[in-house]
Parts: structure tokens; sequence; C-alpha cells
């Protein structure tokens, strides 16, 4: 209940800031339109695919997405569609598989703790990055140096810094991640120990890079996820290991580590190439 609260006073607030933005543009049209798009959502019976595209045409040819109120309502609006359509699931699969809703117990995961931040060097760039993933892997990456040397000049070590000066750069264990560890450390990964031996861990999101590499670097099972979105969260970590005395449990977290670490590299030389295609196609013409 504390997670649907925190969304609904969210999308309060991004609701007053949105009608705030209006008010400062002091246009008719746009308050009409605005007016609109509240009616809309506090419509429940409407499609929310009809919400999206009120807040779609509302930004297009201007700046309003771009300012945070509007990303603030755009990602309310997402995460209040996400449950309706968690509890429509609920709804329809306790019709179809009735004995998965009889006699079942809940388990409670409490989330991890936040770490501090796991880079503290305040003057790292871009160049001394791609310098670690040559000491990494070590071999020379002059493709990608040149890369991060053009970055620079466009700000990225500007951006990192940011990055790394944020207070709320505490990395934590994704929620996937978090019951994956649990069922892992219990003994609960084998098929018979899940509904029809679906062996699957269910989330309200899709599941972000870093998890998306973890479980496809995680040896060990053979449990599914949901398709990730790809986006790249800077705040995520490993779980801890469970005993800090067993060496193979270490050696285990030193490999997977490694195995997430590649993958990220391997999608870094990914993005180079396909800027190297872009601009060689460009040139053709």
């Amino acid at each position: 209940m504390s997670r649907i609260t925190e969304y609904k006073d969210g999308l309060d607030k991004a609701l007053g800031l949105c009608l705030e933005d209006h008010e400062r543009r002091q246009s008719e049209d746009a308050l009409r339109d605005c007016e609109r798009l509240i009616n809309l959502i506090h419509n429940a019976q409407l499609a929310m695919t009809g919400i999206k595209k009120a807040v779609r045409t509302k930004a297009r040819g201007s700046e309003f997405l771009k300012s945070e109120p509007w990303c603030e309502l755009k990602h309310y609006l997402g995460r209040w569609h996400s449950y309706r359509q968690a509890a429509s699931f609920i709804v329809c699969a306790a019709t179809a598989w009735p004995l998965l809703f009889r006699d079942f117990m809940i388990t409670s995961l409490p989330s991890s703790t936040r770490i501090s931040k796991p880079i503290v060097q305040s003057d790292l760039t871009a160049v001394a990055i791609v310098q670690h993933m040559e000491a990494f892997e070590k071999v020379k990456m002059p493709g990608l140096m040149q890369d991060a040397e053009d970055l620079r000049r466009m700000g990225l070590d500007k951006a990192i810094q940011i990055q790394l000066l944020k207070r709320t750069f505490r990395p934590i264990v994704h929620a996937e991640v978090l019951i994956h560890h649990y069922l892992t450390k219990n003994g609960i990964t084998r098929p018979d120990r899940f509904w029809r031996q679906w062996q699957y861990i269910g989330a309200s999101k899709p599941t972000c890079r870093l998890c998306h590499y973890y479980f496809g670097s995680h040896s060990q099972s053979q449990i599914q996820v949901r398709p990730s979105h790809l986006n790249l969260y800077p705040n995520w970590r490993l779980p801890e290991i469970s005993n800090e005395g067993d060496a193979e449990a270490r050696e285990a977290h030193r490999k997977l580590l490694k195995n997430i670490a590649e993958k990220v590299h391997a999608e870094s030389y990914q993005q180079h190439r396909l800027r190297v295609v872009k601009v060689v196609d460009c040139a053709t013409w």
C-alpha cells in the first residue's frame, strides 16, 4: 500500500505542477487542452492509450515533455497503468487457475540496503573509463578511446561528474535479482518448486539492462524474467555474498560480476561499431 500511496501522491503533485506550467504560459488554448487531459486522467473508464495519446498530442511540436512536470506526469501515469494491468491479470489468472489462489502463503522480502557511492573518485573521465576497460580486457581499444575523446568535447565528462556528485547515487539490489538471490540461497530453484514447473519471476516492470545481463550470466539457474527494455540505471548492484567465509561463494560472485562486466564492455563495442557504420553510410551519399 505504501508504494500505491507514493504513486498517488506523485501523480497528484505532477498534475498540479503541470497546471502551474500551463498558467505560466498564459495560453487559453493550452489550458483547454490541459483541462481535457485532466478529465481523461480522472475518467478511469477510458483506456490508458487515450491518455498517452493526449499527452503526446499536447507535447508535439513543443517543449512540454522536456520539462520535469510533464516527465513526472508521464511516469506516474505509466506506473498506475502497470498496476491496473497487474490487477486485471490477477483476476483473469484466478479464473484460469483457481488452484493457484488456494492455500497460498505470501513471503515478504525486505528491500536491500543502499550502499555508499561505489565510485569515490571525483575526477573520473570517459578516457579513464576506457583505460580501465583496456586494462580489464588486456587489449588496446583505439576506436573507443577516440570516441571518448570526441564525447569529452561534447560534455560527457561533465555528465559523469554530475552522476558521481548525486547524493542519490547509492546502488540497491533490484527486485527480480533480490528474489532470485533468496530462491537460490534457500534452494528453491528446481522446476517442481514452481507452479506448473514454470520457473519464472514476475514483476510489474520489464527488467533493466543490468538485470538482463545478470540473469543471462547466472549459470546456476534457468529461472526466466520479463523481457528487458534495456534501460540502464546506475543505482544497481549485486546482492551481498551470504557467507563471506565461503571461498566457493566468493568465486561464484566474482565470476558473475566478471560476466556482467564483459557484457557491458561488449555492448560498448557494439555501440561504437554502430556509430562507425552510421558515419560511413552518411559519407557514401
